[in-house]
């Protein structure tokens, strides 16, 4: 998550100082993640995670103990239900994402490496300050803070830059393609009607069946640890 430190500014009109070094303006900068009965934070779901998960089975909030990491649907107890999430999760990660190249098209007035309606509205922001602080666009223009927002490398910061972006995006982006007759008949024959057979509780019966039959096997693997 990047926020950028010539994007925002406060009451007083002064820019954020994201990198926290004294001076306004700078970007923040931060990563997150969420991954399923990941209870560590690690973001790795491994032994660790599935033997927190069965050393807190039974313990519910309220408990003096309860560990609300482990309790990986919410929902206030931690169960069997927990226990399957953990063991369907077991070994799934999450790879940093390669930092993208820098962009190189003029289009790009965030540099975030895509063309999208926030390099639009980015230039917009821009002019209104600009019209509100009273100043010289050719000035804001010559500023470095300001360059990627010039566009068409006129040395200001007109609504022609947007405008330029605009017609950018106009472009590149394509209606989505029209579906034949053909085709929507054969979308609708793959969709399977949901009725009092197949459901129950508004819940398919199929995948109630499946999460029921993977309790049963880690039960039974219990049985043969037990039998060891």
């Amino acid at each position: 998550l990047t926020l950028r430190g010539d994007s925002i500014t406060g009451a007083g009109g002064l820019r954020l100082d994201g990198d926290l070094d004294g001076n306004a303006g700078g970007d923040f900068v931060t990563t997150f993640h969420r991954l399923a009965a990941d209870t560590d934070g690690n973001a790795i779901v491994d032994r660790d995670d599935v033997d927190r998960v069965n050393e807190n089975l039974g313990r519910r909030i309220g408990f003096e103990n309860y560990d609300s990491n482990a309790d990986l649907d919410g929902d206030g107890r931690i169960t069997a239900r927990d226990r399957l999430i953990a063991a369907r999760s077991r070994n799934k990660s999450i790879i940093s994402p390669t930092p993208a190249a820098a962009s190189t098209s003029r289009f790009d007035a965030t540099a975030d490496g895509q063309i999208t309606a926030f390099d639009a509205l980015v230039i917009v922001n821009q002019l209104a300050r600009q019209q509100a602080d009273r100043a010289d666009e050719s000035d804001n223009g010559r500023n470095a803070a300001f360059a990627s927002l010039d566009v068409n490398r006129d040395n200001q910061v007109t609504t022609l830059d947007a405008l330029l972006v605009i017609n950018e995006l106009a472009k590149r982006t394509q209606p989505p393609p029209a579906f034949s007759d053909a085709a929507s008949d054969q979308l609708f024959d793959t969709v399977v009607p949901m009725n009092s057979e197949n459901t129950l509780g508004g819940i398919s019966t199929s995948i109630q069946d499946d999460e029921d039959d993977s309790l049963l096997l880690l039960l039974a693997q219990d049985q043969q640890l037990i039998q060891i």
